[in-house]
This record gives structure tokens, sequence and C-alpha cells, in this order.
């Protein structure tokens, strides 16, 4: 084999190694160590639970918890003024 056939080997090789590589990467970053929610049945008939599971190795902070279309409203905590506010503010813009 002459030596332009090596070469053009060689860059085919190349370019299938870089694009092996970049899509891992960008699988990498959009799917793979994403936390992931869910949303469950709790102890009263009509009450949601939001579970969160983190499946990367790095700690994740909640800062906001927002819904979008805003049909159903997010209680800021468990008691009766909590959940009374966010059901009457259910469907205005906040």
């Amino acid at each position: 084999m002459s030596l332009g056939n090596w070469l053009e080997i060689f860059k085919v090789t190349g370019s299938a190694a870089g694009l092996l590589s970049a899509g891992f990467f960008i699988y990498d970053r959009l799917v793979r160590i994403k936390p992931q929610a869910f949303l469950s049945n709790r102890e009263y008939p009509g009450q949601l639970g939001v579970t969160i599971r983190n499946v990367s190795n790095e700690s994740i902070i909640l800062d906001e918890i927002g819904v979008s279309p805003n049909i159903i409203g997010v209680a800021k905590g468990d008691t009766v003024e909590a959940i009374v506010t966010a059901v009457m503010r259910r469907g205005e813009r906040q």
C-alpha cells in the first residue's frame, strides 16, 4: 500500500473516532446526568407529591419549583394557608 492509502485510512479512522466522541458528548450533556422528577400519589385523595431523583454524583439544590402552563398550584408548605394560596393563584401569571 502506498503512503496516500495509509493517509486516507488514518483520516477516515480519525473522523469516525471524532464523530463517536461528539455523539457521546452530546448524549452525556443532554440526557445522561439530569435530575428526574416524578409526580406520585400521597396520603390523601387528590394529593400529589413531587419526587426528585438525583442520578449524578454531584449535589443538587432546588431553588424554585415552577409549573408551566400554570394550571396547577404548588404549595410552598403544608399549612392550610399555603395550600389555599396555591389553589387561589392557580391559573394566574406569577
